[in-house]
């Protein structure tokens, strides 16, 4: 397992270098706002269509043949990106990227299959604490590299830093990282992402996805309008924002690797989930009335707090519901699931932002989060799962 996470780490690193600069790339190739925002939603929208298909075919051939040809395939697009000559370039390139992102189901699939089901939890609190470190590092990378000033900066450097990552990745992954000995043999006969579709519509495993969703949308649609809230209520900047996030982000790290999985292991992964839906709740809330500095960190931590206990403990019930080796296609359905909430979660929040006014996207957070705390309290009570 500790291969698999250095690859993720490495690989959202990758990712994450091109975030600081990939706006004003866009804008050198003569793309506006609504363009730009269309460019981000393609990585998503991609990333939503081949999770399943990534997971699904890793439960046939295996997780390292897939995640590899995935890994280097992101390479690709990267290099992609780089030779870009329009804005049509720039979304193909995109879309193959978001394409290949789509392994991130993979690697999760690889931690169930190593995990026994008591530490399970344990091992997607250190997947998402390795998503954060490489998001961490990423764009302060990304940042450095290109340079302070949008006319002047240099767009080649991080893409090449992204692409010379990626390969280090893919050199793991070929030379250090080892087939789980766990899995069964390789499935043949029916898709086993139409097997599980069955399950997905009307039992347990379904409504974890919708609550996987459900947080999901809330963070997205704090992430995205937060930068625009901070400056309109607090009159920040970007220093400000980047100060606070990459705090966040450090202290995400520490909740998913270190704390969650010792939690789980003394409540439960449904008990975990239900408090990581109220902190989210309590979080926008917190958010919303928030009118300086000192009443903020404490809703953001509620918020880091709160994503950091619900997420690793619905990856390890929707595990543990997961039989027939599909655990592939299962993780593959839960991440285009999140894929989808990261393009309806923006859009919403931004209508409601400047429509309605700049705390209705956290109030609306918060009254959701409420709900999803009411569901999953349903979802448990009647499916009663033995955790």
């Amino acid at each position: 397992m500790p291969v698999v996470l250095l690859i993720v780490a490495i690989d959202m690193m990758g990712f994450g270098i091109i975030i600081p600069m990939l706006p004003f790339y866009a804008e050198s190739h003569g793309a506006n706002p609504q363009e730009i925002a269309l460019l981000m939603t393609t990585f998503s929208a991609a990333q939503l269509v081949t999770s399943p298909l990534w997971g699904g075919l890793s439960d046939r051939w295996g997780r390292k043949p897939v995640l590899l040809t995935t890994l280097a395939c992101g390479i690709g697009a990267y290099l992609l990106l780089l030779h870009a000559q329009s804005l049509t370039d720039l979304v193909i390139a995109r879309a193959a990227a978001g394409a290949m992102a789509g392994n991130l189901a993979v690697a999760q699939a690889y931690i169930a299959d190593v995990t026994a089901p008591e530490d399970r939890t344990r091992g997607m609190g250190l997947f998402g604490a390795a998503l954060s470190v490489g998001f961490v590092a990423g764009p302060a990378i990304g940042g450095l590299l290109a340079g302070m000033d949008p006319a002047t900066a240099d767009f080649a450097a991080p893409l090449l830093a992204a692409i010379g990552v990626s390969g280090v990745a893919v050199v793991l992954g070929a030379f250090f990282m080892r087939e789980p000995q766990r899995r069964q043999a390789p499935q043949t006969g029916r898709n086993p992402v139409r097997r599980l579709l069955p399950a997905f519509a009307g039992g347990f495993c379904g409504g974890l996805v919708a609550l996987y969703f459900g947080v999901t949308l809330v963070f997205a649609g704090m992430e995205s309008t937060f930068a625009l809230w901070s400056e309109r209520m607090l009159h920040w900047g970007p220093l400000q924002n980047g100060y606070l996030f990459a705090g966040a982000s450090v202290l995400g790290v520490l909740v998913q690797g270190v704390l969650v999985g010792r939690v789980a292991s003394r409540i439960g992964n449904p008990a975990t989930t239900g408090i990581g839906i109220v902190m989210l709740a309590i979080g926008m809330a917190g958010i919303a009335a928030s009118a300086d500095l000192i009443a903020l960190v404490p809703s953001v931590v509620a918020l880091v707090f709160g994503l950091g206990f619900a997420n690793p403990a619905l990856a390890a019930l929707i595990a543990g519901t997961i039989r027939n080796n599909t655990a592939g296609a299962a993780f593959g359905l839960a991440q285009s699931a999140a894929s989808f909430a990261r393009i309806v979660g923006p859009a919403v929040a931004g209508a409601g932002f400047h429509h309605v006014g700049p705390s209705w996207p956290y109030m609306a957070g918060a009254v959701f989060a409420v709900a999803m705390a009411a569901g999953a309290l349903w979802l448990f009570n009647r499916y009663a799962p033995g955790d």
